[in-house]
This record gives structure tokens, sequence and C-alpha cells, in this order.
């Protein structure tokens, strides 16, 4: 399965992986998952999920940062099982109501504010 998602570069691949052991073809996310560049990932590397993304969304320099500090985006602690949820369509209400503070009311509000 190759997940797809928008506006992005749709010419680049992205691999997600958990690993035995990280190597140089593995940037670490979280715990043992890691980013693996699936041009040159190693035949023997020893994966045991991976999920594949169609698309790459970057920033320019400190874009993401200023995004961050002007409120746009809601930063909460990542688990290791979320980038290979079962459900990837309802990942992000369970992991808004996760959470202890005001943040998991934003679980219930639609995707799509002009519908609330």
């Amino acid at each position: 399965m190759v997940f797809l998602g928008g506006p992005v570069q749709v010419d680049v691949i992205v691999g997600i992986a958990t690993v035995m052991d990280a190597t140089d073809d593995c940037t670490t996310v979280i715990g043992d998952t890691c980013i693996i560049d699936l041009s040159s990932v190693a035949p023997d590397t020893a994966v045991r999920r991976a999920r594949v993304f169609a698309g790459y969304a970057g920033w320019g320099a400190g874009q993401l940062e200023s995004e961050i500090a002007a409120g746009d985006w809601i930063v909460v602690p990542a688990h290791p099982d979320d980038a290979f949820d079962p459900d990837p369509a309802g990942l992000r209400r369970r992991v808004l109501l996760r959470q202890p503070d005001h943040t998991r009311l934003y679980a219930d509000f639609p995707g799509d504010l002009h519908l609330n």
C-alpha cells in the first residue's frame, strides 16, 4: 500500500520503517522507527514494518518553526506505533483524545471548520 497526501511534490517517495538496527540509510524519528532512503537501503536491512508515502511537503528555512510559534500547528508527543496505525483515517482524532489538556477538545472539530 502506498499512502498519498497533498498538496505535495508527487515525484518523491518517502519510506518510514521500524528496523532492527539503525543504519546510515535510516534517520531516527522515534524509538526504532526511522525515515529510510528507499533508493539506497541495504537489501539485508532487517525491516519489521514499513509504510511508503508518495509525495513530500517541505518548508523553507525557518518556515515550520515560525508556523509552530504562531500556533498554526498542534504539537504533541508521538507514540512509536502512530506511524503504523491500522486505521490512519482515525489517527488524528485518537491522538488528540489522548492529550491531557484542552487540546483533546479539537478531536471533535470537523475537518472543515466552515461546517462547524
